[in-house]
């Protein structure tokens, strides 16, 4: 095995399954196009029963590999995209905003990371601007950095009426999505 893709073939054998089809290296890519099995690959019953019988023996095997595995794909869309599992406090998450707001605590607790670290940098970018304009003289430095600090400061401050909405966002609970539709 060459360690090619996920299964393990190399250029050959790649080559090898191809002309067991029936293919040649550029039917490779197209083969669905060139013979009209759409219907194939979509799911749909198709006119070659030696393609349907390959494509069941994949599959089982993908279930299988699966199962022995342990991936049940509970959550496809990531670590990070999926809704956590960790139970988070609202009060918690306002007392962090309180004591480490400046740091984006509140929001790395609540799972938004994304807004976390641009939050943070940009707190970091404002007053490295200030710092830059007191050690070299230059006061536009200073300016933009004020006026960056005085945005990313209001983010901060508004974040005392978008930590709710962040926490019933990523925490909400089965029973209230339920309930909301009852």
């Amino acid at each position: 095995m060459s360690g090619f893709g996920r299964k393990g073939l190399g250029v050959e054998g790649a080559a090898a399954t191809a002309a067991s089809v029936g293919l040649g290296l550029d039917g490779l890519h197209n083969s669905a196009r060139r013979h009209g099995s759409f219907g194939s690959l979509a799911g749909l019953p198709s006119g070659d029963p030696d393609l349907a019988r390959r494509r069941e023996a994949f599959l089982a095997s993908e279930r299988a590999r699966k199962a022995e595995a342990g991936d049940d794909h509970s959550n496809e869309g990531g670590a990070f995209k999926g809704k956590p599992t960790g139970d988070r406090s609202l009060p918690m998450a306002y007392l962090l905003w309180f004591i480490l707001g400046n740091l984006s605590a509140h929001r790395f607790y609540l799972g938004a990371y994304q807004s976390a670290v641009i939050q943070f940098f940009v707190g970091v970018f404002s007053w490295m601007l200030i710092f830059t304009s007191a050690t070299t003289g230059d006061g536009g430095f200073g300016i933009a950095g004020f006026a960056v600090l005085v945005g990313w400061g209001l983010w901060v401050l508004g974040d005392v009426f978008f930590i709710h909405r962040l926490y019933k966002r990523r925490y909400r609970r089965p029973s209230e999505v339920a309930a909301t539709f009852a």
